[in-house]
């Protein structure tokens, strides 16, 4: 389980900052995809960081251990490490460094021995379907294989909890697909938590269990997905739960309701 207590971020001096996220409180299941889904200037984008850095922006945050995604030789080799994993919306590849060397470069900067490091990477490369492009240099990948690089990389140290900032911006509808399915698998294979802040409402139907609503910096609402009783109070709450028109009716109106919320 990750609790999140009494977490909150503030832009500028004190008395006079900007509130970016208000003191709020959530609880996300162990082993459960929890999205973070608001307008442009909600919040959701900040909320992800924030968990990662809870320690020096206030705040609690407790994580019940379980298995890591990739074996670990020693349990010290982990001692004193916060067990998360950030997948940035950016992609920030080492451009002189091939995708393997990219994929092994926080388990060099983390100690991990260096004969495991190789093998280590190449098994997320692989599990990511990249393990034909270990050799390849950012600049000869697309923007779809660049994210998947940055995927791998996070899951290389086997983190319990992922955090992912909009995992499929910018990308094709085909190459968000694919990076849906693979955090799915990685829930459901190896039981790792995810938390998701996005502004799509297909990416929260898709693979979410449960969502908290932002609003202005405050968690308007929590829902879970599977809830039929559920009373939604917010408009992206309703949204969620409002079944979308079958695929040739948008074709006749050249209407899309898979919503990406700007404002």
């Amino acid at each position: 389980m990750l609790f999140l207590d009494q977490i909150q971020r503030t832009h500028g001096s004190d008395g006079g900052g900007t509130q970016l996220v208000a003191p709020s409180s959530f609880r996300i299941e162990r082993e459960e995809i929890f999205g973070v889904i608001g307008f442009s200037g909600a919040g959701t984008d900040i909320l992800p960081r924030l968990v990662e850095l809870i320690d020096e922006h206030g705040g609690r945050r407790t994580v019940s251990r379980r298995k890591r995604l990739v074996p670990v030789a020693s349990a010290e080799l982990w001692a004193g490490r916060r067990p998360i994993g950030m997948l940035s919306q950016h992609f920030n590849p080492l451009h002189h460094r091939s995708v393997l060397a990219n994929v092994s470069f926080p388990l060099e900067v983390g100690g991990v021995p260096a004969r495991e490091v190789r093998s280590r990477a190449a098994v997320c490369l692989e599990w990511v379907g990249l393990a034909d492009k270990s050799h390849a240099y950012p600049a000869q990948l697309s923007d779809a294989e660049k994210r998947l690089v940055t995927l791998a990389r996070a899951l290389a140290p086997g983190p319990e909890v992922l955090l992912c900032d909009e995992p499929t911006s910018n990308l094709e509808p085909q190459s968000a697909k694919r990076i849906l399915s693979i955090l799915q698998a990685v829930n459901r294979d190896f039981g790792a938590t995810i938390l998701i802040a996005t502004r799509s409402l297909d990416v929260v139907r898709r693979i979410c269990h449960a969502v908290a609503v932002m609003e202005a910096g405050f968690v308007a609402e929590q829902l879970r997905l599977a809830d039929l009783y559920a009373a939604p109070r917010t408009q992206l709450g309703r949204l969620l739960f409002t079944p979308r028109p079958p695929t040739q009716s948008l074709a006749r109106t050249g209407k899309c309701t898979d919503l990406c919320l700007t404002g």
